[in-house]
């Protein structure tokens, strides 16, 4: 859980390499720009909440199609463009 850190920037690319991940919560910060595409390649992944941050840009289209598991996803609270 990372949520409510005041984590400020990017979602950190290194999360792509985590291939036991499988909960991701990073909502509450300050995190901006857009979300890497290649989360949807992590095979363990069940959840994501990136919701009430600051990010931008359109919904990666790599997330109608995950890897693993179709993962609850939360994205609210954003300013992000596109559907999945």
């Amino acid at each position: 859980w990372l949520s409510w850190t005041n984590l400020t920037g990017p979602v950190p690319g290194f999360l792509s390499q985590l291939m036991n991940l499988d909960y991701l919560n990073l909502s509450f910060n300050d995190l901006s720009g857009s979300i890497p595409g290649s989360l949807s390649l992590l095979p363990k992944l069940e959840y994501i909440d990136l919701s009430r941050n600051k990010l931008t840009g359109p919904i990666p289209d790599s997330f109608g199609s995950f890897k693993g598991v179709v993962p609850a996803l939360l994205l609210s609270h954003n300013q992000l463009s596109g559907s999945i």
